[in-house]
């Protein structure tokens, strides 16, 4: 069984869906950010930034891409320990994307 079969079905959905199609992945990125800033619980963002490692070639690819110490990013990808502000930036990096600011539209009131 490969590493991808053991996340399950729904997780297989997820990488077959990004695998090879950047803006898919930055979609769901977005969506696992905008989760985890709502429950206010980083677990959903790594959940995602472990599944784009994988689709990326594992946390091997990923420790050489994003320039960090691969035990680190095993610590950080597995929820041992929560990352430094730094490092998400480079993990980001590392899969290709980065964190941009987006100006909040507010609804005006009547």
């Amino acid at each position: 069984m490969s590493s991808v079969e053991s996340l399950g079905p729904l997780q297989e959905d997820v990488i077959e869906r990004i695998q090879g199609n950047p803006e898919e992945a930055r979609v769901y990125l977005n969506a696992a950010l905008a989760q985890s800033r709502k429950d206010k619980n980083i677990e959903v963002l790594l959940c995602a930034l472990r599944t784009l490692a994988e689709v990326k070639g594992g946390v091997e690819s990923l420790s050489e891409g994003s320039g960090m110490n691969h035990q680190d990013l095993c610590e950080i990808l597995s929820g041992k320990r929560y990352p430094r502000w730094e490092e998400i930036a480079d993990i980001f990096r590392g899969l290709g994307y980065y964190l941009s600011v987006v100006r909040i539209q507010k609804t005006s009131s009547i």
